[in-house]
């Protein structure tokens, strides 16, 4: 349990480090660098920001998002100052949106259409998920990728492409952490990341069979 302890504290130095410092050249300079996993087709898709649904119980001390939660379940919640940010759908349902609430305006916005997005994390005006929706049984596996949602472009750009799924990403600053199979198998053992958000050069922080499962 301590080295255990130790090691997931040295990974989280590591990433704070990295993220709160200003970008100082290519990542792939760092040990246990892995390739760019950008797709070719990764510029964002921007558009105009939607009419959203408002609503008018913000100003009491207490109040409920707009999930149902007899119908609806929730994938994945993240807060940043007064914006909330989750994946909501009916349970098993194939398509899970990803959701903006405004608290400042009481008001909710739908980011996407036709996403099968989870593990939402919103910093500042930036949204990265994972998403299910390329998904394809063997002989042409392909499982979940990373996108990002940009809040004041109001855009949608694809940050991976890859066979194997890439999962739970968190974003700070200059550099994104996640985690990704390292077969085309969604059984198969993790591996743990670190990406830099610009240039997309990718570092292994801890080896399949870490089992960094919190971060």
């Amino acid at each position: 349990m301590f080295r255990t302890a130790l090691v997931l504290a040295a990974l989280w130095a590591v990433f704070s480090s990295a993220c709160n410092g200003e970008p100082a050249g290519n990542d792939s300079a760092l040990d246990g660098s892995v390739p760019d996993g950008r797709p070719e087709d990764a510029d964002q898709d921007a558009q105009i920001r939607p009419d959203g649904t408002t609503y008018d119980f913000c100003a009491l001390p207490f109040f409920k998002l707009p999930i149902d939660g007899e119908t609806e379940e929730t994938l994945g919640i993240s807060l940043w100052e007064d914006k909330i940010v989750y994946a909501r759908a009916p349970p098993g349902a194939q398509v899970r949106e990803l959701y903006l609430f405004d608290i400042g305006e009481c008001t909710e916005y739908t980011l996407t259409n036709g996403a099968r997005a989870s593990s939402p994390h919103l910093r500042e005006a930036e949204v990265v998920y994972d998403d299910y929706r390329h998904y394809q049984p063997s002989p042409s596996y392909h499982s979940y990728d990373l996108y990002r949602f940009d809040l004041s472009e109001w855009g949608e750009e694809r940050l991976t492409a890859e066979s194997v799924g890439q999962m739970q990403p968190r974003l700070n600053g200059n550099h994104m952490i996640y985690m990704e199979h390292t077969e085309e198998n969604s059984g198969s053992p993790t591996h743990f990341l670190l990406r830099h958000a610009e240039t997309g050069d990718r570092t292994e922080l801890a080896p399949a069979g870490a089992q960094t499962v919190y971060y």
